[in-house]
């Protein structure tokens, strides 16, 4: 109701068209502002191949028939904002001067920060901030084709749902290390939080699972993680970090140098 707050007299609405329950609402919203609602759902594209960290996808387009996509990241989430985008350009421009190679070229060198963003060699950066981004993150690790061992430093502020957010890290099975660390931000969790919270979850999964044991670590700071992790790092192992964007900003800081 909030977001549907934003739709204007007469101006189009482009929506991610998932849930019944959400669509009736942008839908009613953009009949009460006389115009149009249109929703972009998974029936509109398919996912086709996943190849060298790029995924291959095809579209149902109003002006150009079916478009096959590639986006340059492995994040299969992505494919729903790429159509969005695509979608807009449609109601924006009617097919009259975008072209369909102008589209294909668009998307392939689209580029998101902090989105499943490889900062370095096979080194991950994802801003998980929340449930529903932290659950198409884990979708996205365990369809990314690596063969390896993974490695993941997460970190959150405390006015998230942390606990089912570790809960649901070390419930996935793909992560043979998992570290946390404090934040610089005043809304971090304290380090004791963060321990506390993944000695515990880990230790719960190891009862569902038979035993299978995940090796966990409790960092005093983000920077002290990441060289760590950097200088431990195997040839055969895949480092993740995910959580806050701002965790994602100070990996980002340490690594580059930039403030």
């Amino acid at each position: 109701g909030e977001k549907a707050g934003i739709i204007k007299e007469g101006a189009p609405v482009v929506f991610a068209d998932n849930e019944r329950s959400v669509a009736e609402v942008f839908c009613r919203k953009a009949k009460e502002c006389g115009t149009c609602a249109i929703g972009v759902s998974k029936a509109d594209y398919k996912f086709l191949n996943f190849k060298n960290k790029s995924i291959d996808f095809s579209l149902q387009t109003e002006y150009y028939g079916y478009v096959k996509l590639s986006l340059s990241t492995p994040a299969r989430y992505q494919m729903e904002n790429a159509s969005l985008a695509v979608r807009a350009l449609e109601v924006l421009d009617s097919g009259k001067t975008i072209k369909i190679n102008h589209i294909v070229d668009g998307v392939k060198k689209c580029k998101w920060q902090g989105r499943m963003e490889e900062i370095l060699p096979e080194i991950f950066v994802d801003g998980a901030h929340n449930a529903d981004g932290l659950n198409v993150f884990l979708d996205t690790v365990r369809n990314d084709g690596w063969s390896g061992s993974r490695s993941l430093l997460f970190g959150v502020v405390k006015d998230k749902d942390y606990v089912s957010m570790i809960q649901n890290i070390t419930a996935s099975g793909l992560f043979d290390h998992i570290c946390v660390a404090p934040l610089k931000t005043g809304r971090s969790l304290t380090l004791h939080t963060l321990q506390e919270t993944l000695e515990k979850c880990c230790a719960d999964t190891a009862e569902e699972t038979d035993g299978k044991r995940i090796i966990h670590t409790a960092y005093e700071a983000v920077d002290i993680a990441v060289s760590h992790l950097i200088n431990e790092r195997k040839e055969t192992e895949r480092i993740y970090v995910a959580g806050s964007l701002y965790l994602v900003g100070e990996v980002k800081s340490f690594l580059t140098g930039n403030p």
